[in-house]
């Protein structure tokens, strides 16, 4: 059978007209006869009009012949032996893969018994070899596709094997399954098809995706998206002391859903099941409120939803321990730990953040650290870093890494003393706002400046309200430096005059907090007042360190990730140009691969045909020489 890879070119042989057309619109070229004298003959007039008639019939059916080999060369014939299309052409067979999504989101929403329902349809599909593969994070198990027709249904087996292994606790990656399925089809003949079984969650099918070849057709089966209006899901569990030796145990719950939601929510403790009913708002983080006795307190404690009401059940549950949790560090710079000044800093401050009272527990632990601590890996555990007056002009802190860590949503506490001028060059070299150094003020120390009313802006104004705003105004500082804040700084104290003793400013997803007066007796009597204690306590906690960083110990080791709950899907339409090579980083595989539809037993011609037109231009060559010199030599043509 023949056939033509290009078939389109085949339009060209309506060219084979213009050899005729040339042949007939040529004019014959003149003899010129030499005489002793010309004068007495009259000139001939050349004809006006081509040959009616074709002289030169053998030069022009080879110049047909070989402008149409040209033409059928480019084409791309291929000839297939009719032994081998005979078979193919009566029950053409197709290789297909499913690739079934295993993760965690596809627990809930019925996405599995979606998905099988998918497979059995799927089975109805004539002459097609199946393969399978499930996957989550990674290739979790595979059949390759029968290589010839006799072989059994690897899709009889998938419902048993997903039966036998429900979905993972693990966010999903498709990048390794969708790599495997490229490398198992490239290897099969013929035409081959990829069908893809997910709920497409945006957390997992946001990644980088791999390129599939444009030879593999692909089809998508969305799963699980007929429920996910009426999710609830436990986000984080807190332990806070109340009064009364009693303990609260706080629960957050999300309602990721579109519509009011009531339910009931169980603390179970070794002893006790406390259960209450409440009702979650669309789209709303909802607090709910335990109270224990101090003594009932257990090492272990559950937080759960009923089972059974929600239709992704991995998020209702979360274990915790029903006891104080550990204090968060805060990393104190000192290098060289030779500056008193620095020493004495730290010192207060790990006096004020130990005290505590019988409601409450110690929540911080300042650690005084040299440099070695600050890296990546420390200032991930990290609640917060503070670096003492003399320390911040030090040029050899790592700063830029601690900008970073700030971005990355930590909290940054430095003081300034004599040495501010460094300070604040280190910090803005290092790419943090700074504002405009304006002097440093009480050089001598022997002036004494009082604080101001509090701004508008400053949380402090809720810490500090009656005989405690009093004790506030009476601390006394002899030396800060002069600042003008940058934008979008928040100033927490002032002085007198209205300068700047305490302002916050936002860098990324964190803050800096920069205290223009040193935290030691040289400089004020700040570190001495009953302030200083509920003033370090709130610029630790304002910006939530301690409310983000206190979930009591819960362990996620039975529940599935936070973000697998939400109901976010990506749109398969944007899906289709990720995978043919709109935003890979891989190159494509389409240089291995067999061309879709491609016999291996076909013959291709096109080789063949252009060496027949080499032939028939050599020849054509040679003949149309031979009639040029017959026609420009008198004596090879009869005189008239």
């Amino acid at each position: 059978m023949l056939s033509f890879a290009q078939p389109l070119f085949l339009l060209a042989l309506a060219g084979l007209a213009v050899p005729v057309l040339i042949h007939r619109i040529s004019r014959a070229l003149p003899i010129a006869w030499r005489f002793p004298s010309i004068a007495r003959i009259r000139k001939t007039p050349l004809p006006r009009q081509g040959r009616r008639r074709i002289s030169d019939w053998l030069l022009m059916l080879l110049r047909i012949a070989l402008l149409a080999l040209l033409i059928l060369a480019l084409a791309g014939p291929s000839w297939t032996p009719p032994e081998s299309s005979a078979t193919p052409s009566a029950s053409p067979r197709r290789a297909a893969l499913v690739l079934f999504d295993v993760s965690s989101s596809m627990a809930g929403w019925e996405a599995v018994p979606e998905g099988l329902g998918i497979i059995e349809s799927l089975k109805e599909t004539p002459a097609t070899d199946w393969g399978w593969i499930a996957f989550s994070d990674t290739v979790k198990a595979e059949r390759l596709p029968p290589l010839s027709g006799s072989d059994p249904d690897p899709l009889d087996d998938i419902a048993a094997w997903l039966r036998k292994n429900p979905p993972d606790f693990l966010a999903g990656n498709p990048r390794p399954a969708l790599a495997r399925a490229a490398e198992i089809l490239q290897s099969v003949p013929g035409s081959k098809s990829l069908h893809i079984i997910s709920d497409f969650q945006a957390t997992d099918w946001s990644k980088g995706l791999m390129e599939i070849p444009r030879q593999m057709d692909i089809t998508f089966h969305r799963v699980g998206t007929s429920r996910r209006n009426r999710n609830l899901a436990l986000q984080s569990v807190v332990t806070v002391p109340t009064s009364g030796e009693r303990l609260r145990i706080l629960g957050r719950i999300m309602n990721y859903g579109q519509q009011a939601l009531e339910s009931t929510v169980r603390l179970e403790l070794e002893s006790d099941i406390l259960e209450q009913k409440a009702l979650f708002e669309p789209g709303t983080l909802t607090t709910v409120a335990f109270e224990i006795p101090e003594a009932s307190r257990q090492s272990r404690a559950t937080l759960s939803l009923p089972a059974g009401t929600d239709p992704y059940d991995r998020d209702n549950r979360l274990s915790f321990k029903a006891a104080p949790p550990p204090p968060l560090d805060i990393l104190a710079i000192n290098p060289g730990a030779s500056s008193m000044d620095g020493d004495e800093e730290t010192f207060f401050l790990s006096q004020a953040l130990d005290t505590t009272s019988r409601n409450e527990w110690i929540r911080y632990s300042v650690l005084p650290v040299g440099l070695d601590p600050v890296n990546p890996e420390s200032l991930a555990r990290t609640a917060a870093v503070f670096v003492p007056a003399s320390t911040s002009g030090d040029g050899v802190l790592p700063w830029r890494e601690l900008h970073r860590y700030v971005e990355e949503g930590g909290l940054l506490a430095v003081t300034l003393g004599e040495d501010a001028v460094r300070a604040l060059r280190n910090l803005r070299s290092a790419g943090f706002p700074t504002g405009d150094y304006l002097g440093l003020a009480g050089r001598g120390r022997g002036e004494r400046f009082f604080l101001g009313p509090l701004p508008l802006e400053s949380p402090l104004t809720d810490v500090f309200t009656g005989p405690a705003r009093r004790d506030l105004y009476l601390m006394g500082i002899r030396q800060f430096a002069r600042l003008s804040p940058p934008d979008r700084a928040r100033v927490l104290l002032q002085s007198e005059s209205g300068d700047p003793l305490l302002i916050t400013i936002p860098v990324g997803s964190g803050y800096v907090v920069l205290s223009l007066f040193p935290w030691d007796r040289r400089a004020s009597d700040f570190p001495l007042r009953p302030s200083f204690l509920p003033i370090v306590r709130e610029i630790f906690a304002m910006h939530g360190s301690v409310s983000e960083s206190l979930p009591g110990n819960p362990s996620r080791k039975s529940t599935a990730p936070p973000s697998e709950s939400v109901i976010d899907t990506v749109e398969t339409k944007g899906l289709i140009s990720r995978l043919r090579g709109g935003s890979t980083v891989s190159p494509p595989l389409t240089a291995s691969l067999t061309p879709e539809g491609r016999d291996t037993n076909a013959l291709a011609l096109a080789p063949w045909l252009l060496l027949l037109t080499l032939f028939l231009w050599v020849t054509e060559s040679f003949l149309a020489g031979r009639l040029i010199r017959q026609s420009s030599h008198p004596s090879s043509r009869s005189r008239e």
